[in-house]
């Protein structure tokens, strides 16, 4: 099944449009780790969310806990959609073999090993970011440490 050029053109940029929307998702996500937030609960304030950068632990309040997840939730189906968009609108992709390619063109690849790499690192980052708000972290942190939360 091939698609038209006006309509593989078309893909392209909403993919791009995606891609660049993603990016600014993402950048909104992480710029919660640098804002200056204070590293005591704040109740008076409503600052009882932690978050973990990396063992400094750091207090936002439920607005910005909520802004900061639908970041990452909204860096990752945009991230989604673009690659579907690639995908589509890359004439060589073949939806039974996903690595199969008839002319020696790697859009497809890049653009699948650029996701398992960005995948992987918001595993890495996220890692931090759930919690039980019970005194204990989960995942438990690989030093042995438990930080208390109240």
């Amino acid at each position: 099944m091939r698609t038209s050029p006006a309509s593989r053109r078309a893909a392209k940029v909403v993919a791009m449009t995606c891609s660049i929307a993603a990016l600014v998702c993402f950048g909104f996500a992480i710029s919660f780790y640098y804002r200056g937030l204070p590293d005591k609960p704040q109740p008076a304030v409503g600052r009882i969310y932690p978050l973990d950068n990396h063992g400094l632990i750091t207090y936002m309040t439920e607005r910005e806990e909520r802004q900061q997840r639908r970041g990452f939730i909204g860096f990752g189906v945009l991230f989604a959609v673009a690659m579907a968009l690639v995908a589509i609108a890359s004439a060589e992709f073949c939806l039974l073999k996903l690595w199969y390619l008839p002319r020696p063109n790697g859009d497809v690849q890049v653009a699948c090993a650029v996701g398992i790499i960005i995948s992987v690192m918001l595993a890495i980052i996220g890692r931090g970011m759930f919690h039980d708000h019970s005194g204990t972290q989960w995942p438990p942190s690989l030093s042995g440490t438990r930080h208390n939360l109240r």
